[in-house]
C-alpha cells in the first residue's frame, strides 16, 4: 500500500542516504587530505601532452577538467 511505501521510504531510505553521504564525504575528504601532504609527481610518458595547437580555452596547456591536486603539472 502507499503508506507502507511511504514509512519505508520516510525510516529506512532516507536515513540511509544520510548515512552513506557521511561515509562518502568523510572518505573524499581523506583522500583530499593525504593527496595535499604527498602530491602525485609528473611522469612524462610519450604519449602525454601532444599538442598540434594550443586548446581554445583558458591558457591553452590545460584542459577545463585539470585539478592542480589530482593532476600534476611538469612545470611544478
Amino acid at each position: 500500500s502507499v503508506e507502507t511505501w511511504r514509512k519505508i521510504s520516510l525510516f529506512i531510505a532516507v536515513p540511509s542516504v544520510v548515512i552513506f553521504s557521511y561515509v562518502a564525504t568523510k572518505e573524499e575528504l581523506d583522500h583530499i587530505h593525504h593527496l595535499e601532504h604527498d602530491p602525485p609527481k609528473f611522469v612524462a610518458y610519450p604519449y602525454l601532452r601532444i599538442r598540434k595547437r594550443k586548446l581554445p580555452y583558458g591558457d591553452g596547456d590545460h584542459t577545463p577538467f585539470s585539478n592542480p591536486l589530482v593532476n600534476p603539472d611538469p612545470e611544478d
